[in-house]
């Protein structure tokens, strides 16, 4: 018994559930904004209003929380949370027993329910606990779906949205967390997670190569941000950016047989079931 307990995979259990518990606050926040404020009229919402409304909660509602989700994917190096992950792609009735289960449990599906009308019943849907789940396993699904040579472009475009994605979340937490002290943790975390999302190699191999053109261009980058544009957000992500650097730098071989475990695991457990599927 303690045995299996020992393989449980803590670490991974305690990331989801602080997702999900920010993801059920978000829904409750979101019933408040739909049902219980007065001055919120769905027909009165002018379409450029509506769009910008939609992408914000798009974004922070099932956007972000799967990024979330991808990031543990990707850093975790636990075989029974992989175990987990692939179970549920290759078995699809029990994946949308998930879904289902998730959507159920989510305040802005009874909100939806409870307000009779179809749009908010239909958004009380889509902005689920099941949705960000729903859209990853969607279009992690999608690779299975193409001709081999479309495989190399879903893979740079991954890379794009690793990098895309990290850069927003830097954003967002930099935005929302600037005056507590967690936004140093969170940075830090995001831009760990990048370096293990990309070929960190290359780039490191390119800055070792061009040192002597590298080290110059960056210091002047640096300082023209700091006493010469003097723009927040311009210097902000400088400094991440330069933050990432460092780190790939710095600790390129551990994260690198970090990265190399972790995909090592993700094949390892889809040659199991696949093999069981066969």
């Amino acid at each position: 018994m303690f045995d299996k307990l020992k393989k449980l995979p803590v670490p991974e259990i305690l990331y989801l559930l602080s997702v999900n518990v920010l993801l059920y606050t978000l829904n409750i926040l979101a019933i408040f904004a739909l049902l219980f404020d007065g001055s919120f009229e769905l027909e009165a919402i002018s379409m450029p209003e509506y769009l910008g409304l939609a992408v914000y909660i798009l974004l922070i509602i099932i956007v972000i929380p799967a990024y979330f989700y991808w990031i543990l994917f990707h850093v975790s190096v636990s075989k029974s949370f992989s175990k987990a992950v692939y179970f549920f792609k290759f078995n699809t009735k029990f994946r949308w027993i998930m879904y289902l289960l998730l959507c159920i449990i989510s305040p802005t599906f009874w909100g939806g329910v409870l307000s009779l009308h179809f749009m908010l019943f239909i958004l009380g849907v889509v902005f689920s606990l099941a949705m960000p789940l729903m859209l990853l396993y969607s279009y992690w699904g999608l690779k299975d779906k193409l001709p081999l040579r479309a495989r190399k472009i879903y893979g740079y475009i991954n890379k794009a949205l690793s990098l895309i994605l990290s850069l927003v979340m830097a954003g967002l937490i930099y935005k929302f967390a600037r005056e507590l002290p967690a936004v140093y943790i969170l940075t830090i975390l995001t831009a760990i997670f990048l370096c293990l999302s990309i070929r960190i190699e290359v780039v490191t191999e390119k800055i070792k190569k061009y040192k002597w053109h590298s080290i110059p261009l960056w210091i002047s980058v640096i300082y023209a941000t700091l006493w010469g544009i003097r723009n927040e957000w311009v210097t902000y992500y400088v400094l991440f950016i330069s933050g990432v650097l460092l780190l790939m730098l710095i600790f390129e071989k551990p994260l690198l047989k970090w990265r190399s475990k972790n995909e090592a695991l993700h094949i390892e457990t889809e040659e199991y079931y696949k093999a069981k599927l066969n």
